[in-house]
């Protein structure tokens, strides 16, 4: 996804209490190509060893692209809000200060 920015309108959704802007970018893609979209979860070991695990994001049976990319751009946010509860250390310091910014 693409994060903090990106190309065109971003849409605002709930994020933790707060609202933030989302750039659906990845899930324009996703619905114009038939892309499948995987979303991961780092995890950096003291030994400096890193664990990369990949979540295949389901995709909704729709003919409109809008309704793709808006189901795509939602579990994406919710997969986040979730990662963010679990494990505040998944959380960089950029987006924590935009976060606190909201």
């Amino acid at each position: 996804p693409d994060g903090l920015q990106g190309m065109g309108e971003g849409k605002k959704c709930a994020f933790l209490g707060k609202e933030r802007t989302f750039y659906p970018g990845f899930a324009a893609l996703a619905a114009k190509t038939g892309a499948v979209v995987f979303f991961t979860n780092l995890t950096v070991h003291d030994d400096g060893h890193i664990d990369v695990e990949f979540e295949e994001c389901p995709r909704i049976k729709s003919d409109s692209q809008e309704e793709v990319i808006a189901d795509l751009l939602y579990k994406y946010v919710s997969f986040l809000e979730n990662l963010w509860r679990m494990d505040i250390t998944k959380v960089t310091g950029r987006h924590l200060t935009s976060f606190l910014s909201l």
